[in-house]
């Protein structure tokens, strides 16, 4: 049998149920803080005290994870690496330890732009509607067919209507001056051909600043009327923009 040891904080002798994590450390947990605190743990009446009960999570995991349970300061994750956040995460949902479900979904907020496919994969596996809405934005650049691969069933069919709504968004972008501003494209055919190209994909349509700025320094002041005509059209597309929600049908 490999070697065990006991995890310092949860050790109390009169603990009714002993957990075992996957690298063979040994958690004592009071039966009614799992009641109180959590849905996915064993049912009351369920006493373990001379067996283990194997986790699949390591202990560094559920040594965060367990404080959770507890009329204990909860830990400070917000410093702590993302992928030991994404863990104690999953393993809260697994368990249902409903106060790290809350903790960790607002710190892996913080963690955006960064991360935000995993962020937004965890968000639509657990039904986390605000997670999806602040993470689908840094993804629009993402292939559709990739993105599409990696989703729960659930999320294809509105991630393509999002995805699909942005790229009428680049569409406009491109086209504007040949549609809505004849005079635009007339006189400034060259720039207008050489800075509509540079909006290659949506993830370009985040940066109209730089792409405004290169056009003024190619056309000079008198294409500023032009252009901002232009940009305030394309931001006021993307500011109507919904969040991303898969209960929605109207992107």
């Amino acid at each position: 049998m490999p070697w065990e040891q006991c995890s310092e904080q949860f050790n109390s002798t009169d603990a009714d149920i002993t957990f075992k994590s996957c690298d063979n450390v040994l958690f004592k947990i009071h039966q009614k803080n799992l009641e109180t605190s959590t849905g996915g743990f064993a049912p009351a009446g369920f006493e373990t005290l001379d067996e283990l009960v194997p986790l699949t999570e390591t202990s560094s995991t559920l040594e965060l994870l367990f404080q959770y349970i507890y009329p204990m300061p909860q830990p400070d994750i917000r410093s702590l690496p993302f992928d030991t956040v994404a863990a104690v995460a999953e393993a809260a949902e697994k368990y249902q330890v409903y106060a790290a479900i809350y903790n960790c979904a607002l710190v892996m907020e913080m963690t955006l732009p960064d991360y935000a496919h995993t962020i937004f994969i965890h968000g639509g596996r657990h039904g986390h509607k605000f997670l999806l809405g602040k993470a689908a934005p840094y993804l629009i650049g993402m292939p559709l067919d990739e993105m599409v691969s990696e989703l729960p069933g659930h999320l294809i069919v509105p991630w393509i209507k999002y995805h699909m709504t942005w790229q009428n968004i680049l569409h406009e972008a491109r086209s504007y001056p040949y549609k809505n501003d004849i005079q635009f494209w007339e006189k400034y055919p060259q720039i207008v051909m050489k800075h509509m190209s540079e909006l290659e994909d949506v993830k370009d349509l985040k940066d109209l600043t730089a792409v405004s700025e290169r056009i003024k320094i190619d056309g000079g002041f008198s294409i500023s009327a032009y252009l901002l005509s232009w940009r305030n059209t394309i931001e006021s597309n993307i500011e109507r923009m919904k969040s991303f929600d898969w209960t929605r049908n109207d992107f």
